[in-house]
């Protein structure tokens, strides 16, 4: 013990690179403030903030741009598009209520802590959700916590104090996202695999050779359905008012041939679709555990140092402020495997991410376009369990939450420690958990040490 713990290992050290030159954000910051207008990059996206329709207080409404400025900066609390959208909604909702309390303040010194629970009070009586209201409370005060750091000593004293705590109005507790039950995760797995295994043959060389599936489709349309193939695999995608999809819809109307997903269809055998989306998201978060956000996230270069049947999955947990990247390390082989599903992705994403120029792993068609990250997958959520009639533990049609999905894989995986050794469960949760951080040899050595027995 004492040689293994006063051996020190000392871990290979990268070399940290940093640009030479890095543009003075000051003149951006300037500009944004004096125009209550800029353009917000994150997580590969951009976005206009228009903050024009402030009237009436412009000290005010510029103190509070420069510090929704600086939110959206790296770094700062607002990590993506939609949240920097929630803090520009927040502050328009903080606005409202200051014309209709029509109180007097023009700067950021005439802020009080009466305003600030009567602001609070205003969005309880207008019957907003309390967890709504206080994410709007929350965010409103974290733009002044902003302000007041960039302009020390200007807020009022009570108000600073104010800004310790968001609100004395309770909120409601939200409802536990259980894991879900062995024979619904077995269905989902089922139809999870059935669906992957119809993407495959559908991408496979021989599968596209018969594009019409008819046996009397004559050389007319047969040229017209390679006509629009060739405009797919020439420019990416094709719009239902394109001349030669309507000659191609028009052609299988009059032979009596089906037309509902004739555009899916086409852009099927080319590029992953929306439908697709739903089965492969399922099975990532079964077989791995990963946060949906993060399987969302997921860039075209995030499997890392493959050896030994094993691979790294790189993703990124926003709420892990300064560890934000993190790796797990998974099976990787066939397609029944995490990394060789990933790898499967990336096959099939290619040709899209080449037309885009993007980076990301989920490039695929949806509304008739390509687009590089996962839209919302509420409707195809929805459709596809209808379609594969999975029901719930009361034998209902499951209304399926993708974020119970990593809390199955735990209790899966707590259940299979358990079984395979004489320690409690808790304790044998407790002893392996698994960590996607490194850990130095010393605390390695000591938390796969036997608990004692009680």
């Amino acid at each position: 013990m004492t040689a293994v713990t006063t051996a020190s290992v000392r871990r290979p050290g990268r070399r940290a690179l940093f640009p030479e030159a890095l543009p003075d954000p000051e003149g951006e910051a300037a500009a944004a403030i004096a125009s209550l207008r800029f353009t917000v990059t994150l997580a590969d996206r951009s976005r206009r903030i228009d903050l024009t329709m402030l009237a009436g207080r412009k000290p005010l409404a510029r103190t509070f741009a420069g510090a929704l400025w600086r939110a959206c900066q790296v770094g700062g609390p607002a990590g993506s598009i939609s949240t920097a959208y929630a803090y520009a909604s927040a502050l328009k909702t903080f606005w409202r209520y200051l014309d209709s309390a029509r109180v007097r303040i023009v700067c950021l010194s005439d802020m009080s802590a009466a305003l600030i629970d009567g602001f609070d009070a205003w969005m309880e009586e207008s019957g907003l959700h309390p967890n709504h209201r206080l994410h709007r409370m929350s965010k409103v005060l974290n733009l002044l916590r902003l302000a007041e750091a960039a302009e020390p000593d200007l807020l009022p004293p009570d108000a600073s104090r104010r800004l310790m705590h968001t609100s004395d109005r309770p909120g409601v507790r939200a409802r536990p996202r259980d894991a879900y039950g062995d024979d619904v995760a077995t269905a989902l797995r089922i139809a999870a695999r059935a669906d992957l295994a119809a993407i495959i043959r559908r991408f496979a060389v021989a599968d596209r050779i018969p594009t019409v599936e008819d046996a009397d489709r004559s050389r007319v349309l047969a040229g017209a359905h390679e006509q629009v193939m060739a405009v797919i695999d020439g420019e990416g995608v094709i719009g239902h008012r394109h001349p030669l999809f309507k000659r191609l819809y028009t052609l299988r109307r009059e032979s009596d041939l089906p037309n509902d997903s004739l555009i899916h269809d086409l852009h099927g055998r080319q590029h992953l679709i929306a439908a697709d989306l739903v089965p492969l998201i399922v099975l990532i978060s079964l077989d791995t555990g990963l946060e949906i956000e993060a399987i969302k996230s997921l860039r075209a270069d995030c499997l890392k140092n493959p050896s030994g049947g094993y691979v790294e999955i790189e993703y990124c947990k926003r709420r892990a402020r300064g560890a934000e990247w993190k790796r797990l390390r998974v099976r990787d082989g066939a397609s029944s495997t995490p990394g060789g599903l990933i790898r499967k992705v990336l096959q099939w994403t290619g040709p899209a991410r080449g037309w885009l120029g993007a980076d990301t792993l989920w490039v695929h068609c949806a509304w008739g376009r390509l687009t590089p990250r996962v839209l919302s997958l509420k409707e195809p959520v929805a459709s596809w369990i209808a379609r594969h009639g999975i029901l719930d533990e009361q034998d209902q049609p499951l209304r399926l939450n993708l974020t119970r999905l990593r809390k199955t894989h735990k209790a899966a995986w707590y259940r299979r420690t358990a079984a395979s050794s004489t320690a409690s469960p808790s304790a044998t949760a407790s002893r392996w958990r698994p960590t996607t951080t490194p850990m130095s040899p010393r605390f390695a050595i000591c938390t796969r040490r036997p608990l004692p027995t009680p």
